[in-house]
Protein backbone atom coordinates (compact mmCIF):
# COMPACT_ATOMS: atom_id res chain seq x y z
CA UNK A 1 0.00 0.00 0.00
CA UNK A 2 1.16 3.63 -1.09
CA UNK A 3 -0.60 5.82 1.55
CA UNK A 4 -3.66 5.59 3.78
CA UNK A 5 -6.22 8.95 4.81
CA UNK A 6 -9.04 11.25 3.90
CA UNK A 7 -6.49 12.56 0.94
CA UNK A 8 -5.00 9.43 -1.10
CA UNK A 9 -2.51 9.42 -3.78
CA UNK A 10 -3.45 6.41 -5.31
CA UNK A 11 -7.08 7.20 -5.30
CA UNK A 12 -9.68 9.06 -7.53
CA UNK A 13 -12.38 10.38 -5.33
CA UNK A 14 -15.64 11.62 -5.58
CA UNK A 15 -17.50 14.43 -3.48
CA UNK A 16 -18.41 13.43 -0.04
CA UNK A 17 -19.00 14.32 3.30
CA UNK A 18 -18.30 12.51 6.10
CA UNK A 19 -21.24 14.02 8.79
CA UNK A 20 -18.95 12.63 12.28
CA UNK A 21 -15.39 11.36 13.38
CA UNK A 22 -13.26 9.00 10.67
CA UNK A 23 -10.48 6.87 12.65
CA UNK A 24 -7.48 5.73 10.84
CA UNK A 25 -5.70 2.36 12.56
CA UNK A 26 -2.35 0.44 11.39
CA UNK A 27 -1.60 -2.26 13.23
CA UNK A 28 1.12 -3.64 10.99
CA UNK A 29 2.54 -3.54 7.37
CA UNK A 30 4.11 -1.41 5.57
CA UNK A 31 2.89 1.90 3.90
CA UNK A 32 4.54 4.90 2.85
CA UNK A 33 2.74 7.10 4.72
CA UNK A 34 -0.56 8.57 6.72
CA UNK A 35 -2.78 11.15 5.19
CA UNK A 36 -5.41 12.13 7.94
CA UNK A 37 -5.87 15.94 6.35
CA UNK A 38 -7.91 16.12 3.35
CA UNK A 39 -8.09 19.12 1.20
CA UNK A 40 -10.85 20.28 -1.31
CA UNK A 41 -8.94 19.16 -4.75
CA UNK A 42 -9.86 15.53 -3.41
CA UNK A 43 -13.58 16.29 -2.67
CA UNK A 44 -13.96 15.15 0.89
CA UNK A 45 -14.97 16.98 4.06
CA UNK A 46 -15.17 15.81 7.64
CA UNK A 47 -17.32 17.53 10.41
CA UNK A 48 -15.97 16.20 13.22
CA UNK A 49 -12.21 14.91 14.07
CA UNK A 50 -9.76 12.58 12.31
CA UNK A 51 -8.40 10.31 14.98
CA UNK A 52 -5.18 8.26 13.76
CA UNK A 53 -4.25 5.27 16.22
CA UNK A 54 -0.84 3.60 14.97
CA UNK A 55 -0.01 0.27 17.16
CA UNK A 56 1.95 -1.67 14.87
CA UNK A 57 3.67 -1.88 11.74
CA UNK A 58 6.18 0.78 9.75
CA UNK A 59 5.67 4.11 8.25
CA UNK A 60 8.46 5.09 6.04
CA UNK A 61 7.92 8.60 5.79
CA UNK A 62 5.85 10.93 7.19
CA UNK A 63 2.28 10.76 9.58
CA UNK A 64 0.22 13.79 8.29
CA UNK A 65 -2.38 15.45 10.11
CA UNK A 66 -4.12 18.76 8.95
CA UNK A 67 -2.56 20.72 6.45
CA UNK A 68 -0.12 23.47 6.92
CA UNK A 69 -0.60 26.87 7.13
CA UNK A 70 -0.20 27.38 3.31
CA UNK A 71 -3.79 24.87 2.83
CA UNK A 72 -5.52 26.97 5.51
CA UNK A 73 -7.59 28.05 2.74
CA UNK A 74 -8.57 24.44 1.76
CA UNK A 75 -8.21 22.69 4.89
CA UNK A 76 -11.91 21.11 5.21
CA UNK A 77 -11.33 18.86 8.26
CA UNK A 78 -13.95 21.00 10.67
CA UNK A 79 -13.01 19.14 14.05
CA UNK A 80 -9.19 17.86 15.59
CA UNK A 81 -6.34 15.54 14.30
CA UNK A 82 -5.14 13.83 16.70
CA UNK A 83 -2.40 11.18 16.74
CA UNK A 84 -1.64 8.03 19.32
CA UNK A 85 1.55 5.96 18.83
CA UNK A 86 1.09 2.54 20.57
CA UNK A 87 3.45 -0.47 21.46
CA UNK A 88 7.37 -0.90 20.69
CA UNK A 89 9.44 -2.85 18.30
CA UNK A 90 8.90 -6.79 18.04
CA UNK A 91 12.19 -6.53 20.43
CA UNK A 92 11.10 -4.62 23.16
CA UNK A 93 12.86 -2.02 21.86
CA UNK A 94 12.00 1.37 20.30
CA UNK A 95 9.91 1.29 17.31
CA UNK A 96 10.86 4.02 14.65
CA UNK A 97 8.59 6.94 13.51
CA UNK A 98 9.20 8.89 10.54
CA UNK A 99 8.34 12.71 10.36
CA UNK A 100 4.50 13.98 12.29
CA UNK A 101 3.23 17.13 11.37
CA UNK A 102 0.40 18.75 11.40
CA UNK A 103 -1.59 17.24 14.50
CA UNK A 104 -3.63 19.12 17.15
CA UNK A 105 -1.88 16.44 19.77
CA UNK A 106 0.46 13.55 19.48
CA UNK A 107 0.22 11.07 22.47
CA UNK A 108 2.74 8.37 23.36
CA UNK A 109 0.58 5.59 25.14
CA UNK A 110 1.59 4.01 28.28
CA UNK A 111 3.14 0.89 27.65
CA UNK A 112 4.89 2.47 24.15
CA UNK A 113 8.64 2.86 23.00
CA UNK A 114 8.49 5.54 20.04
CA UNK A 115 11.22 7.00 18.24
CA UNK A 116 10.65 9.75 16.04
CA UNK A 117 13.00 10.33 13.76
CA UNK A 118 12.08 11.92 10.82
CA UNK A 119 13.70 12.10 7.64
CA UNK A 120 10.83 13.82 5.29
CA UNK A 121 10.99 17.42 3.69
CA UNK A 122 8.62 20.47 4.57
CA UNK A 123 8.31 23.68 3.85
CA UNK A 124 8.85 25.84 7.09
CA UNK A 125 6.93 28.77 5.89
CA UNK A 126 6.97 30.31 9.22
CA UNK A 127 10.73 29.95 9.65
CA UNK A 128 10.71 28.57 13.49
CA UNK A 129 12.93 25.05 12.37
CA UNK A 130 15.51 26.62 10.66
CA UNK A 131 16.83 25.52 7.04
CA UNK A 132 18.67 22.46 7.44
CA UNK A 133 18.89 21.21 4.05
CA UNK A 134 18.21 23.90 1.87
CA UNK A 135 17.25 21.82 -1.87
CA UNK A 136 16.87 24.08 -5.14
CA UNK A 137 13.19 22.82 -5.78
CA UNK A 138 11.60 23.75 -2.15
CA UNK A 139 10.81 27.08 -0.53
CA UNK A 140 12.59 27.15 2.95
CA UNK A 141 12.97 23.59 2.60
CA UNK A 142 13.69 21.74 6.11
CA UNK A 143 14.91 18.28 6.69
CA UNK A 144 15.28 15.90 9.71
CA UNK A 145 13.27 16.63 12.14
CA UNK A 146 10.93 14.63 14.42
CA UNK A 147 7.53 17.17 14.61
CA UNK A 148 6.68 19.77 12.51
CA UNK A 149 3.30 22.31 13.17
CA UNK A 150 2.61 19.90 16.32
CA UNK A 151 0.23 21.73 18.81
CA UNK A 152 0.58 19.59 21.78
CA UNK A 153 2.88 16.34 22.89
CA UNK A 154 2.20 14.07 25.65
CA UNK A 155 3.83 11.18 26.84
CA UNK A 156 1.87 8.83 29.36
CA UNK A 157 3.43 7.74 32.50
CA UNK A 158 5.07 3.78 32.02
CA UNK A 159 5.72 5.06 27.98
CA UNK A 160 9.33 6.73 26.32
CA UNK A 161 10.17 8.88 23.86
CA UNK A 162 13.35 9.08 22.04
CA UNK A 163 14.51 12.32 19.79
CA UNK A 164 17.69 12.43 18.14
CA UNK A 165 17.44 15.00 15.14
CA UNK A 166 17.84 18.31 15.82
CA UNK A 167 14.61 21.49 16.12
CA UNK A 168 12.16 19.52 18.27
CA UNK A 169 9.77 21.98 18.71
CA UNK A 170 5.75 21.67 19.97
CA UNK A 171 4.05 24.60 18.79
CA UNK A 172 2.12 24.48 22.27
CA UNK A 173 2.05 22.49 25.56
CA UNK A 174 4.06 19.65 26.57
CA UNK A 175 3.18 17.14 29.23
CA UNK A 176 5.70 14.36 30.01
CA UNK A 177 5.03 11.85 32.85
CA UNK A 178 7.45 8.95 30.79
CA UNK A 179 10.53 8.48 30.31
CA UNK A 180 11.90 11.64 27.16
CA UNK A 181 14.94 10.47 25.64
CA UNK A 182 17.22 13.38 24.19
CA UNK A 183 20.33 12.42 22.46
CA UNK A 184 24.06 13.56 23.37
CA UNK A 185 27.20 12.87 21.33
CA UNK A 186 30.49 13.72 22.83
CA UNK A 187 32.11 14.13 20.05
CA UNK A 188 35.85 12.42 18.08
CA UNK A 189 38.87 14.26 18.13
CA UNK A 190 38.22 16.77 21.04
CA UNK A 191 35.01 17.09 20.71
CA UNK A 192 34.24 17.76 16.72
CA UNK A 193 30.71 16.66 16.14
CA UNK A 194 29.69 16.88 20.11
CA UNK A 195 25.91 17.77 20.32
CA UNK A 196 23.24 17.25 22.70
CA UNK A 197 19.54 17.23 21.60
CA UNK A 198 16.67 19.52 23.05
CA UNK A 199 12.98 19.58 22.86
CA UNK A 200 11.25 22.85 23.03
CA UNK A 201 7.49 23.45 24.20
CA UNK A 202 6.33 27.28 22.96
CA UNK A 203 3.48 26.65 25.66
CA UNK A 204 3.86 25.27 29.36
CA UNK A 205 5.86 21.83 30.53
CA UNK A 206 4.04 19.88 32.80
CA UNK A 207 4.25 16.19 34.45
CA UNK A 208 6.39 14.08 36.51
CA UNK A 209 9.22 12.65 34.69
CA UNK A 210 12.46 11.01 33.77
CA UNK A 211 15.32 12.64 31.37
CA UNK A 212 17.01 9.73 29.56
CA UNK A 213 19.88 11.55 27.69
CA UNK A 214 20.97 8.36 25.26
CA UNK A 215 24.03 7.78 22.72
CA UNK A 216 23.89 9.24 19.60
CA UNK A 217 26.05 9.22 16.50
CA UNK A 218 28.04 11.39 14.13
CA UNK A 219 27.35 8.79 11.75
CA UNK A 220 24.40 6.15 11.39
CA UNK A 221 22.11 5.10 13.94
CA UNK A 222 21.74 6.30 17.55
CA UNK A 223 21.55 3.75 19.83
CA UNK A 224 18.10 4.98 22.29
CA UNK A 225 18.76 2.58 25.48
CA UNK A 226 22.55 2.89 26.02
CA UNK A 227 22.36 5.87 28.58
CA UNK A 228 25.36 8.82 28.13
CA UNK A 229 26.21 10.44 31.02
CA UNK A 230 25.80 14.16 30.86
CA UNK A 231 28.00 17.01 31.73
CA UNK A 232 26.77 19.42 34.30
CA UNK A 233 24.74 22.73 32.90
CA UNK A 234 24.10 20.96 29.83
CA UNK A 235 20.49 22.05 28.61
CA UNK A 236 17.73 19.30 27.41
CA UNK A 237 13.91 21.39 27.96
CA UNK A 238 13.15 24.88 27.22
CA UNK A 239 9.56 26.09 27.72
CA UNK A 240 8.58 29.58 26.70
CA UNK A 241 4.98 30.29 28.22
CA UNK A 242 5.37 31.27 32.06
CA UNK A 243 2.97 28.60 34.38
CA UNK A 244 5.42 25.64 33.98
CA UNK A 245 5.43 22.88 36.88
CA UNK A 246 6.88 20.00 35.04
CA UNK A 247 9.53 18.25 36.69
CA UNK A 248 12.25 15.46 35.48
CA UNK A 249 14.59 13.20 37.41
CA UNK A 250 17.66 11.59 35.82
CA UNK A 251 16.98 8.51 35.00
CA UNK A 252 20.10 6.86 35.92
CA UNK A 253 20.87 8.40 39.89
CA UNK A 254 23.97 6.97 40.55
CA UNK A 255 25.50 9.53 38.72
CA UNK A 256 26.00 12.44 40.83
CA UNK A 257 23.93 14.76 38.72
CA UNK A 258 20.57 15.89 38.58
CA UNK A 259 18.15 17.87 36.41
CA UNK A 260 17.40 20.95 37.87
CA UNK A 261 14.95 23.97 36.27
CA UNK A 262 15.75 27.80 35.86
CA UNK A 263 14.02 30.65 34.52
CA UNK A 264 16.50 32.47 32.16
CA UNK A 265 16.51 36.27 31.83
CA UNK A 266 14.20 35.94 28.38
CA UNK A 267 10.46 35.93 29.72
CA UNK A 268 8.48 33.12 30.61
CA UNK A 269 11.09 30.11 29.74
CA UNK A 270 12.00 27.81 31.71
CA UNK A 271 15.25 25.38 31.09
CA UNK A 272 15.53 21.78 32.36
CA UNK A 273 19.47 21.50 32.20
CA UNK A 274 21.95 19.22 34.60
CA UNK A 275 23.69 19.74 37.98
CA UNK A 276 25.49 18.37 40.31
CA UNK A 277 23.24 16.54 42.51
CA UNK A 278 22.40 16.50 46.60
CA UNK A 279 21.58 14.09 48.71
CA UNK A 280 19.72 13.99 51.95
CA UNK A 281 20.44 12.13 54.81
CA UNK A 282 17.82 9.42 57.00
CA UNK A 283 17.94 7.09 60.17
CA UNK A 284 16.55 4.71 61.28
CA UNK A 285 16.33 2.73 64.98
CA UNK A 286 16.66 -0.77 65.16
CA UNK A 287 16.84 -3.47 68.16
CA UNK A 288 20.01 -5.10 68.78
CA UNK A 289 18.31 -8.10 70.00
CA UNK A 290 17.02 -11.18 68.18
CA UNK A 291 13.37 -10.86 68.10
CA UNK A 292 12.76 -7.88 70.04
CA UNK A 293 10.99 -4.82 68.32
CA UNK A 294 11.78 -1.12 69.28
CA UNK A 295 8.80 0.56 71.27
CA UNK A 296 6.68 3.27 69.84
CA UNK A 297 8.50 6.16 71.15
CA UNK A 298 11.69 5.94 69.43
CA UNK A 299 10.92 7.33 66.04
CA UNK A 300 10.44 11.12 67.62
CA UNK A 301 14.22 10.42 68.85
CA UNK A 302 15.03 9.75 65.69
CA UNK A 303 18.22 12.76 64.20
CA UNK A 304 16.91 15.42 61.33
CA UNK A 305 19.25 16.55 59.29
CA UNK A 306 18.14 19.24 57.19
CA UNK A 307 21.62 19.81 55.26
CA UNK A 308 22.30 18.32 51.75
CA UNK A 309 25.49 16.64 50.54
CA UNK A 310 27.55 16.46 47.60
CA UNK A 311 29.57 13.65 45.84
CA UNK A 312 32.86 13.05 47.72
CA UNK A 313 31.90 14.89 50.66
CA UNK A 314 31.34 13.29 54.60
CA UNK A 315 28.36 13.27 56.75
CA UNK A 316 29.33 12.56 60.15
CA UNK A 317 26.35 10.77 62.25
CA UNK A 318 24.07 12.77 64.53
CA UNK A 319 23.70 11.03 67.69
CA UNK A 320 20.42 11.21 69.08
CA UNK A 321 19.92 13.44 72.25
CA UNK A 322 19.91 11.03 74.37
CA UNK A 323 22.00 7.69 74.66
CA UNK A 324 19.53 6.00 77.38
CA UNK A 325 15.65 5.97 76.44
CA UNK A 326 13.30 4.17 79.42
CA UNK A 327 9.90 2.91 77.93
CA UNK A 328 7.14 3.19 80.82
CA UNK A 329 4.55 0.43 79.07
CA UNK A 330 7.41 -1.91 79.97
CA UNK A 331 9.50 -0.78 82.28
CA UNK A 332 12.51 -1.38 80.19
CA UNK A 333 15.52 0.91 79.87
CA UNK A 334 17.10 1.07 76.36
CA UNK A 335 20.96 1.65 75.65
CA UNK A 336 22.04 3.35 72.47
CA UNK A 337 24.46 0.99 71.21
CA UNK A 338 25.68 3.13 67.81
CA UNK A 339 25.25 3.67 64.03
CA UNK A 340 26.39 0.80 61.50
CA UNK A 341 29.07 3.61 61.22
CA UNK A 342 30.05 6.78 62.25
CA UNK A 343 30.55 8.70 59.07
CA UNK A 344 29.89 8.26 55.28
CA UNK A 345 31.60 9.21 52.24
CA UNK A 346 28.78 10.20 49.28
CA UNK A 347 29.30 7.93 46.84
CA UNK A 348 27.61 5.42 44.64
CA UNK A 349 28.34 2.95 47.49
CA UNK A 350 27.03 4.38 50.29
CA UNK A 351 23.82 5.72 48.68
CA UNK A 352 19.96 3.77 49.21
CA UNK A 353 17.32 4.16 48.19
CA UNK A 354 14.42 5.95 50.78
CA UNK A 355 12.47 3.65 52.87
CA UNK A 356 8.86 2.28 51.44
CA UNK A 357 8.29 2.85 48.14
CA UNK A 358 10.42 6.09 47.97
CA UNK A 359 13.16 5.20 45.38
CA UNK A 360 14.84 8.58 45.94
CA UNK A 361 18.97 7.84 47.07
CA UNK A 362 20.00 8.83 50.29
CA UNK A 363 22.75 8.44 52.39
CA UNK A 364 21.61 6.23 55.53
CA UNK A 365 22.69 5.83 59.20
CA UNK A 366 20.90 2.97 60.87
CA UNK A 367 21.54 3.02 65.14
CA UNK A 368 21.08 0.09 67.07
CA UNK A 369 19.56 0.29 70.40
CA UNK A 370 19.58 -2.90 73.38
CA UNK A 371 17.66 -3.54 76.33
CA UNK A 372 19.80 -2.79 79.36
CA UNK A 373 19.83 -6.31 80.04
CA UNK A 374 21.51 -7.48 77.30
CA UNK A 375 24.26 -4.53 77.52
CA UNK A 376 27.48 -5.14 79.04
CA UNK A 377 28.02 -2.47 81.55
CA UNK A 378 31.82 -1.09 82.72
CA UNK A 379 32.26 0.99 85.46
CA UNK A 380 35.91 2.58 86.30
CA UNK A 381 37.07 5.23 88.97
CA UNK A 382 38.21 8.96 87.78
CA UNK A 383 40.05 11.02 89.87
CA UNK A 384 40.94 8.66 92.98
CA UNK A 385 43.61 10.28 94.72
CA UNK A 386 46.82 8.20 94.90
CA UNK A 387 48.86 8.47 98.08
CA UNK A 388 52.46 8.06 98.83
CA UNK A 389 51.52 7.33 102.74
CA UNK A 390 53.77 9.26 105.83
CA UNK A 391 53.89 13.09 105.71
CA UNK A 392 54.28 13.10 101.49
CA UNK A 393 50.59 13.54 100.86
CA UNK A 394 48.98 13.17 97.57
CA UNK A 395 51.31 12.30 94.54
CA UNK A 396 48.64 12.17 91.70
CA UNK A 397 45.19 10.78 90.36
CA UNK A 398 44.19 7.65 88.31
CA UNK A 399 42.69 9.27 85.15
CA UNK A 400 39.84 7.62 83.26
CA UNK A 401 42.66 5.47 81.77
CA UNK A 402 43.68 3.94 84.13
CA UNK A 403 46.89 5.80 84.56
CA UNK A 404 48.11 7.91 87.10
CA UNK A 405 48.55 11.84 86.39
CA UNK A 406 50.54 13.55 88.51
CA UNK A 407 48.14 16.92 90.82
CA UNK A 408 48.74 18.88 93.94
CA UNK A 409 45.10 19.21 94.53
CA UNK A 410 42.49 17.12 95.90
CA UNK A 411 40.13 16.05 92.95
CA UNK A 412 36.57 14.57 93.65
CA UNK A 413 36.69 11.17 93.11
CA UNK A 414 34.27 9.69 90.07
CA UNK A 415 33.20 6.89 87.60
CA UNK A 416 33.17 6.73 84.15
CA UNK A 417 30.53 4.16 83.26
CA UNK A 418 30.55 2.51 79.54
CA UNK A 419 27.75 0.36 78.25
CA UNK A 420 29.08 -1.60 75.25
CA UNK A 421 32.15 0.40 75.23
CA UNK A 422 30.81 3.59 74.64
CA UNK A 423 30.81 6.16 77.87
CA UNK A 424 27.30 7.53 79.10
CA UNK A 425 27.38 10.89 78.92
CA UNK A 426 24.22 11.90 80.79
CA UNK A 427 23.73 9.45 83.55
CA UNK A 428 22.58 11.18 87.21
CA UNK A 429 22.33 8.00 88.96
CA UNK A 430 24.06 4.72 89.23
CA UNK A 431 22.90 1.79 91.26
CA UNK A 432 24.39 -1.76 92.00
CA UNK A 433 22.49 -5.08 92.92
Amino acid sequence: MVGVGCKSRNTSQASKMVDGNVLIQQTGGTIMGIEAGCINEKKVTVTGNVDVKISGGTVEHYINGKYDSSHVEDEVIDGSATLELLGAAADGGYRVTPLIEHFDKVTIKSGAKIAVEGDWTVNDYDGKYGITNPKPNYMNAVTDIPFFQVKELVVEENAALALSQKHALIEGDITINGQLGLARYDGIYAGIGKYVRTLTAEGTAAGEGTLFPFKGALYGKPNYSEFSTPKVNEEYVYALTEGSDMTLTLSQQDTGLTVERKNTSVPGQDVWYIAEASYHVLYDFKSGTFGAGLPDGFEAMLPVDDETYKMGETVTAIPPEKLTYYDEETGKTWIFDGYDADSKVVNEENLEEGFGSDDNLYIKFSGTWLPLDDAKVNVAPVDIPVYMGGNDGADGVVNGAGGIESSTSLPTPGFTVKLNGKTVEDLDELTFR
